[in-house]
C-alpha cells in the first residue's frame, strides 16, 4: 500500500488505499479480543437432592442380640425433593497474541453459574472457574496445552468442592472436506471438599472422541469414551470408572437446532461403605434432548430435559432425576 502511494496514484485511489491503510496501521495495536456471554433462565428438579428411589435400603446384616437387621426405611428428610428455580450465568474470555501471526494464541476466561430453589435453600448451587491456555491452529491439526484451571463450587451457601486442574487436548481434521474429527484429551484435577473427611485426592482422567459432519448445514454425530480414576484418602471414595456417550445436532432452517446427547458409565470403588452390603458399584444413564433458536446476531433461546437414572449395589445412592431449563443467552 505504501508503494502504491508512493507511485503518486489519482486522487480517488489514493483516498481508498489511505483509508484501508488507516484500519491496518490501527488492527496493528490491537492483540486479542474479548467475548462476553449471558444466560438467564428458569429449572424444574424432580430430585434436587438426589434422594433414593426406594423406600428401603438393604445394608449389611447388624446382629443385635436376638435380632437381625439387613433393611433401613428411608427418612423423609433423605427422600426425592421436588422444586423449581432460577439460574443466571456468565462467561468472559479474552484472547491475545503474544507472537508471530499463526502461531500459539493465548486464552484466559472466567465462568460462574448460579440459581435459586424455591423451597429447598439448602440445595442451590454457585460456581465459579478461571481458566488459562495456550491453543494453536495448524492445517488440520489444533492443539489445546496446557490448560489450567481452578474451580469452587458452594452448596447450600456453603463450599462443597475446590479444585486446581490441568488439562491438553489435541485434535485433527481427517478429510479435506472438513466432515470428519478425531479429538484426544486428557486431566488431571486435585480436589479438596471443606467438611468432608477423607473426601480429598487427586482425580484424573482421559478420552477420544470422534465426529461426523453430514452435509452443507454441517449436520453433526459423535461418539467418545473416557476413562477416569479418584484416588481420594480415603478408600471408600476411591474409584475407577468409564464412560461412553453419543450425540448430535441437526440444523433446521429459520436457525433453528435440535441437539441431544446420551451416556452410560460405570464406577468400581475400592472399598465399599460399613452398611453397604455388597462391594459398591454405580451404573449411570443420562440423556438429553433439547432445542434452540438463533434470535438476531446475539440472542439465542434454549431448552431441554435431561433424565438420569442412577443404579447402585448400595441403594441409598439410587436415584432418578429429571431436569427442564428453559434459558435466553446474549453474547457481546
Amino acid at each position: 500500500l505504501e508503494t502504491v502511494l508512493a507511485a503518486d496514484p489519482p486522487l480517488r485511489v489514493r483516498r481508498n488505499v489511505e483509508a484501508y491503510l488507516g484500519r491496518v496501521r490501527a488492527l496493528e495495536g490491537r492483540s486479542g479480543s474479548v467475548r462476553i456471554q449471558t444466560e438467564i433462565g428458569v429449572f424444574h428438579d424432580s430430585n434436587v437432592n438426589a434422594g433414593p428411589d426406594t423406600d428401603v435400603i438393604f445394608i449389611q446384616p447388624r446382629v443385635f442380640g436376638f435380632l437381625v437387621a439387613d433393611r433401613l426405611r428411608l427418612g423423609e428428610q433423605s427422600a426425592p425433593k421436588e422444586d423449581y428455580g432460577v439460574f443466571g450465568a456468565g462467561r468472559l474470555a479474552m484472547e491475545f497474541d503474544p507472537g508471530r501471526p499463526g502461531g500459539w494464541l493465548g486464552e484466559i476466561g472466567a465462568l460462574v453459574h448460579a440459581n435459586a430453589l424455591r423451597e429447598e435453600h439448602d440445595f442451590r448451587l454457585a460456581y465459579a472457574q478461571l481458566h488459562a491456555a495456550m491453543r494453536r491452529q495448524q492445517g488440520a491439526n489444533s492443539w489445546r496445552m496446557p490448560a489450567v484451571r481452578y474451580t469452587h463450587i458452594q452448596r447450600g451457601g456453603k463450599d462443597l468442592m475446590r479444585g486446581a486442574s490441568l488439562a491438553a487436548s489435541c485434535s485433527r481434521i481427517l478429510s479435506s472436506e472438513n466432515a470428519q474429527r478425531v479429538a484426544l484429551h486428557a486431566e488431571g484435577q486435585w480436589r479438596e471438599y471443606p467438611g468432608r473427611t477423607g473426601r480429598d485426592g487427586f482425580y484424573a482422567y482421559t478420552g477420544v472422541a470422534f465426529d461426523q459432519f453430514v452435509g452443507p448445514q454441517r449436520h453433526a454425530i459423535g461418539i467418545g469414551i473416557t476413562g477416569y480414576r479418584d484416588f481420594a484418602e480415603a478408600r471408600i471414595y476411591e474409584k475407577t470408572g468409564w464412560r461412553t456417550g453419543i450425540h448430535g445436532t441437526l440444523r433446521l432452517p429459520h436457525r433453528i437446532a435440535m441437539y441431544g446427547r446420551a451416556h452410560y458409565s460405570i464406577e468400581s470403588f475400592r472399598e465399599k461403605e460399613p452398611l453397604a452390603p455388597d462391594d459398591r458399584q454405580d451404573t449411570q444413564t443420562q440423556a438429553v434432548v433439547g432445542a434452540r433458536k438463533r434470535i438476531g446476531k446475539r440472542w439465542t433461546l434454549d431448552a431441554h430435559r435431561q433424565t438420569t437414572r442412577n443404579h447402585s449395589t448400595f441403594r441409598l445412592y439410587q436415584h432418578r432425576r429429571t431436569v427442564t431449563t428453559v434459558g435466553l443467552t446474549c453474547v457481546f
